[in-house]
């Protein structure tokens, strides 16, 4: 029969651990210094481009063959 030292810890419990992590990414990314540069006009604009126009225009494409 094996015993464990009264002075022993338990490991963590995995959601207890991934809770703290969470909750320190939520902080970093609180502060203003970690959040990055605003977007400027040209970035929207690519945006658009990337993610509606360029799409609607290969199905406009893709129907007509």
């Amino acid at each position: 029969m094996t015993t464990t030292p009264a002075n022993q810890q338990t490991p963590p419990d995995t959601a207890d651990v991934l809770e703290a992590q969470l909750a320190q990414l939520v902080q970093a990314i609180s502060e203003p210094e970690n959040q990055g540069e605003a977007m400027t006009a040209r970035d929207y604009v690519a945006l658009l481009l990337v993610t509606l126009a360029i799409p609607a225009i290969m199905i406009l494409i893709g129907s007509l063959l």
